[in-house]
């Protein structure tokens, strides 16, 4: 779950909530947007010796939790 982000130049850092991890706060994802067009290494700052192979998108609106009377 990415809870924010940041691009500096042309580094792109994902800031995640891991269920892995839970009580860690300072999960990153990090790529270069250098090139597009071409595949890029994703950092992950939890793993620093395994490879990320892909990470997807969902669809989501916020919406307010009813109101419990």
């Amino acid at each position: 779950l990415a809870t924010g982000y940041d691009v500096k130049d042309d580094l792109l850092t994902l800031f995640i909530y891991d269920p892995n991890y839970p009580n860690r706060n300072d999960l990153t994802l990090s790529m270069s947007l250098a090139s597009p067009e071409r595949a890029t290494s994703i950092q992950y700052s939890a793993l620093n010796d395994l490879p990320v192979f892909a990470f997807f998108r969902v669809k989501y609106k916020f919406r307010s939790p009813p109101i419990v009377s």
